[in-house]
């Protein structure tokens, strides 16, 4: 996340950071004063954008007096369409994909580990359908990120991945975030760090077979 506007908040011991990342998501950190030093209170993921603490505050105030509708999900939960009226009281309204109370989905969860280097790596780990503990599944790496808190099919591009029909045919899947660019020749190099490192993990804490690995790149990926 990059830093775009930072403010005051109720008060001088209280200040509001507003970050925004290259996939147009936002978050808020809050922060207040204590005697050791500033301390992070909280942090807000934004489901609309705005471009300034200020517009934010106004669009907080409007919300209070206005109906909401929104999109409500998660990594494992399908998105589904609710309202919130004025007086709190929310309500589904429509889900997009009736079908899928049918199908049955292998487990998404944010997997997180640190290269040789130190280098901290963060991925979405899809588990096969009907995954058996302290089994080893072939595993598969698919290189290039994933947006937060949303429900997880193919990976992050269609047309590329495949994340949720591979763990329906017994796959492991890792759909992992790459490391910013430092647009030289030590981009793969520092991208091939994170991948030994996830499979060696995935491998040691009795999840992954390292003998049966795939990749998928996409983009700048490909290189990698």
């Amino acid at each position: 996340f990059h830093l775009q506007d930072v403010g005051f908040g109720s008060s001088p011991n209280h200040v509001e950071v507003l970050l925004h990342n290259r996939l147009n998501q936002q978050i808020v950190r809050y922060y207040a004063l204590q005697p050791e030093g500033w301390s992070l209170v909280k942090t807000t993921a934004l489901k609309a954008t705005t471009d300034s603490l200020r517009d934010l505050s106004q669009m907080q105030k409007l919300d209070r007096s206005t109906w909401k509708v929104y999109v409500r999900q998660s990594l494992n939960d399908p998105p589904m369409l609710w309202v919130t009226s004025p007086n709190g009281k929310t309500q589904k309204v429509w889900n997009p994909n009736p079908e899928f109370r049918h199908l049955r989905f292998g487990h998404a969860s944010l997997y997180r580990w640190k290269d040789n280097t130190g280098r901290s790596w963060s991925a979405i780990l899809v588990k096969p359908v009907g995954y058996v503990p302290g089994k080893r599944y072939p595993l598969v790496l698919q290189m290039y990120g994933y947006v937060d808190h949303q429900f997880i099919t193919d990976g992050l591009y269609p047309i590329a991945f495949a994340a949720r029909e591979l763990a329906s045919e017994g796959f492991m899947v890792l759909q992992i975030r790459k490391q910013p660019d430092t647009d030289s020749e030590l981009d793969p190099k520092i991208a091939l760090d994170g991948y030994r490192s996830a499979v060696a993990n995935l491998a040691s804490a009795g999840l992954a077979d390292p003998k049966r690995v795939g990749v998928v790149g996409y983009s700048l990926t490909c290189w990698y």
